[in-house]
């Protein structure tokens, strides 16, 4: 894995995106995976999993170098945080379940007790058919923090206890990229946020 990171993976970037940004409110990077948009199938179909799987090496390895810089810089942050947002897909065949299982293993193996937590947002009812297969091999550690909701009424509340709004962008519960106006309305009502300047106001539906 140690050369991983000098890989060229930017043919893959745009269709499986996922990205490292912001902090959760204690400290620790901030793993986004829009996994709605992975299409494992096709990937397959096109002869092109088994480098899939290689990136999703490269998407480990890019979180826990996140890690190990904020360590290098004095920064008490031993984990990230891994949201993925499904978007209400379920990717349910063959490839996939292969996908799933070499995840849980790499997870187990080679990242053990690196991810804080591991929510899983969006997620169709169908998925926990194969959280029901993929769980008995995934570590306790790993099952202790994974967590599973539907659609955003259920996740919203735990992901913005988790991180701070301005942190995440609105598809994750956040309002990173709007303009202030429109991050304003887009917060959750009667939670605290604080401005720039050190403020703190509450959040309420009419001003």
């Amino acid at each position: 894995m140690q050369n991983i990171l000098k890989e060229n993976f930017s043919d893959l970037e745009k269709d499986f995106p996922y990205t490292i940004q912001g902090k959760d409110k204690e400290g620790r990077p901030l793993l986004l995976m829009d996994f709605g948009k992975w299409d494992i199938n096709k990937a397959a179909q096109k002869g092109e999993l088994d480098r899939v799987l290689r990136y999703f090496d490269r998407m480990m390895e890019e979180a826990e170098m996140e890690v190990a810089k904020m360590q290098s810089s004095g920064k008490n942050v031993t984990q990230w945080t891994w949201l993925v947002n499904q978007e209400r897909t379920a990717h349910v065949n063959l490839p996939s379940a292969r996908f799933y299982w070499y995840t849980a293993n790499v997870l187990e193996q080679n990242h053990p007790a690196m991810a804080s937590k591991l929510f899983l947002l969006n997620s169709p009812p169908v998925f926990n058919v194969v959280m029901k297969s993929v769980r008995p091999i995934m570590p306790s550690f790993s099952n202790d923090i994974f967590r599973m909701y539907g659609d955003e009424s259920e996740w919203k509340n735990q992901v913005l206890d988790l991180v701070d709004a301005s942190q995440l962008p609105p598809s994750y519960g956040g309002v990173k990229g709007l303009s202030k106006n429109n991050a304003k309305n887009n917060l959750l009502v009667g939670t605290f946020q604080k401005e720039d300047d050190g403020s703190w106001w509450w959040a309420k539906i009419f001003g």
